[in-house]
Protein backbone atom coordinates (compact mmCIF):
# COMPACT_ATOMS: atom_id res chain seq x y z
CA UNK A 1 0.00 0.00 0.00
CA UNK A 2 2.20 2.93 -1.24
CA UNK A 3 -0.21 5.24 -0.49
CA UNK A 4 0.23 4.30 3.61
CA UNK A 5 3.73 4.95 3.30
CA UNK A 6 3.01 8.47 1.62
CA UNK A 7 0.76 9.35 3.87
CA UNK A 8 2.65 8.20 6.85
CA UNK A 9 5.97 10.04 5.60
CA UNK A 10 3.79 12.92 5.52
CA UNK A 11 2.09 13.30 8.40
CA UNK A 12 5.57 12.56 10.16
CA UNK A 13 5.39 9.17 11.78
CA UNK A 14 7.14 6.52 11.36
CA UNK A 15 6.00 3.17 11.73
CA UNK A 16 6.21 2.19 15.29
CA UNK A 17 4.25 5.96 15.77
CA UNK A 18 1.29 4.49 13.54
CA UNK A 19 1.39 1.06 15.11
CA UNK A 20 0.75 2.65 18.34
CA UNK A 21 -1.72 5.20 17.49
CA UNK A 22 -3.60 1.58 15.93
CA UNK A 23 -2.53 -0.21 18.74
CA UNK A 24 -0.82 -3.07 16.13
CA UNK A 25 2.59 -3.96 16.01
CA UNK A 26 5.20 -2.25 13.66
CA UNK A 27 5.35 -5.30 11.79
CA UNK A 28 2.10 -5.12 11.43
CA UNK A 29 2.28 -1.63 9.53
CA UNK A 30 5.42 -2.69 7.39
CA UNK A 31 3.39 -5.51 6.04
CA UNK A 32 0.74 -3.27 4.75
CA UNK A 33 3.26 -1.13 3.32
CA UNK A 34 4.91 -3.35 1.85
CA UNK A 35 1.40 -5.16 0.67
CA UNK A 36 1.84 -8.49 2.23
CA UNK A 37 -1.15 -8.05 4.23
CA UNK A 38 -4.42 -6.21 3.97
CA UNK A 39 -5.50 -3.98 7.32
CA UNK A 40 -8.95 -5.33 8.36
CA UNK A 41 -11.56 -3.19 7.76
CA UNK A 42 -11.95 -1.58 11.43
CA UNK A 43 -8.02 -0.53 10.61
CA UNK A 44 -8.61 0.65 7.06
CA UNK A 45 -11.19 3.00 9.02
CA UNK A 46 -8.99 4.03 11.82
CA UNK A 47 -6.05 4.47 8.85
CA UNK A 48 -8.35 6.73 6.89
CA UNK A 49 -9.44 8.78 10.08
CA UNK A 50 -5.84 9.50 11.27
CA UNK A 51 -4.96 10.40 7.94
CA UNK A 52 -8.50 12.51 6.74
CA UNK A 53 -8.57 10.49 3.36
CA UNK A 54 -11.39 7.84 1.93
CA UNK A 55 -11.14 4.59 3.11
CA UNK A 56 -11.94 3.88 -1.06
CA UNK A 57 -7.98 5.26 -1.49
CA UNK A 58 -6.75 3.10 0.79
CA UNK A 59 -8.34 0.01 -0.29
CA UNK A 60 -8.33 0.91 -4.32
CA UNK A 61 -4.15 1.10 -3.78
CA UNK A 62 -4.65 -2.86 -1.96
CA UNK A 63 -6.16 -3.71 -4.75
CA UNK A 64 -9.53 -4.54 -2.93
CA UNK A 65 -13.00 -3.76 -4.44
CA UNK A 66 -14.48 -1.28 -1.92
CA UNK A 67 -18.10 -2.35 -2.65
CA UNK A 68 -16.47 -6.32 -0.90
CA UNK A 69 -15.22 -3.88 1.87
CA UNK A 70 -18.20 -1.72 2.84
CA UNK A 71 -20.85 -5.06 2.97
CA UNK A 72 -18.35 -6.18 5.66
CA UNK A 73 -20.40 -5.87 8.96
CA UNK A 74 -16.72 -5.09 10.80
CA UNK A 75 -16.73 -1.96 8.91
CA UNK A 76 -20.37 -0.97 9.22
CA UNK A 77 -20.09 -1.24 12.82
CA UNK A 78 -17.01 0.68 13.24
CA UNK A 79 -18.60 3.28 10.92
CA UNK A 80 -21.34 3.34 12.93
CA UNK A 81 -19.29 3.95 15.74
CA UNK A 82 -17.31 6.84 14.55
CA UNK A 83 -20.05 9.17 13.14
CA UNK A 84 -20.58 11.22 16.60
CA UNK A 85 -16.94 11.16 16.61
CA UNK A 86 -16.96 12.65 12.48
CA UNK A 87 -19.87 15.15 13.57
CA UNK A 88 -18.46 16.70 16.57
CA UNK A 89 -15.02 17.28 14.37
CA UNK A 90 -17.12 18.75 11.50
CA UNK A 91 -19.00 20.82 14.21
CA UNK A 92 -15.08 22.35 15.60
CA UNK A 93 -13.75 22.81 12.22
CA UNK A 94 -16.91 24.61 11.84
CA UNK A 95 -16.57 27.14 14.67
CA UNK A 96 -13.58 28.44 13.06
CA UNK A 97 -15.14 28.94 9.37
CA UNK A 98 -16.85 32.40 8.22
CA UNK A 99 -20.65 32.54 8.78
CA UNK A 100 -21.62 32.43 5.06
CA UNK A 101 -19.79 28.98 5.01
CA UNK A 102 -21.26 28.02 8.16
CA UNK A 103 -24.37 28.42 6.00
CA UNK A 104 -23.40 26.72 3.09
CA UNK A 105 -22.54 23.53 4.96
CA UNK A 106 -25.59 23.75 7.03
CA UNK A 107 -27.78 23.67 3.51
CA UNK A 108 -25.36 20.77 1.94
CA UNK A 109 -26.15 18.65 5.67
CA UNK A 110 -29.82 19.53 5.15
CA UNK A 111 -29.69 18.18 1.66
CA UNK A 112 -28.25 15.28 2.78
CA UNK A 113 -30.90 14.43 5.33
CA UNK A 114 -33.40 15.18 2.89
CA UNK A 115 -31.81 12.34 0.60
CA UNK A 116 -31.43 10.13 3.56
CA UNK A 117 -35.42 10.31 4.11
CA UNK A 118 -35.87 9.40 0.80
CA UNK A 119 -39.08 6.50 0.60
CA UNK A 120 -37.83 5.44 -2.94
CA UNK A 121 -34.99 3.56 -2.83
CA UNK A 122 -33.90 3.67 -6.35
CA UNK A 123 -34.20 7.67 -5.92
CA UNK A 124 -32.30 7.52 -2.56
CA UNK A 125 -29.58 5.81 -3.99
CA UNK A 126 -29.23 7.70 -7.25
CA UNK A 127 -29.02 10.89 -4.97
CA UNK A 128 -26.64 9.36 -2.96
CA UNK A 129 -24.12 8.35 -5.82
CA UNK A 130 -24.71 11.97 -7.12
CA UNK A 131 -23.88 13.52 -3.63
CA UNK A 132 -20.92 10.90 -3.70
CA UNK A 133 -19.81 11.65 -7.23
CA UNK A 134 -19.41 15.43 -6.13
CA UNK A 135 -17.66 14.74 -2.78
CA UNK A 136 -15.12 12.65 -4.51
CA UNK A 137 -14.09 15.59 -6.93
CA UNK A 138 -14.32 17.97 -4.36
CA UNK A 139 -12.32 15.63 -2.34
CA UNK A 140 -9.93 15.95 -5.35
CA UNK A 141 -9.58 19.48 -5.69
CA UNK A 142 -8.69 20.02 -2.17
CA UNK A 143 -6.26 17.35 -2.54
CA UNK A 144 -4.63 19.47 -5.36
CA UNK A 145 -3.98 21.98 -2.95
CA UNK A 146 -1.95 19.96 -0.50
Amino acid sequence: MNSLRKLRKEKGLSQQNLAELLAVNQTAVSQWERGITTPSSRMLLKLSQIFSVNPCELLNDAGVTSAHQWDDPEIMEAVRESLPAQISGLNDVLKGCPAQEQKLTFDILVQLRYVLELKDTAKRMTALSMLHDVAAAVEHLAGEEK
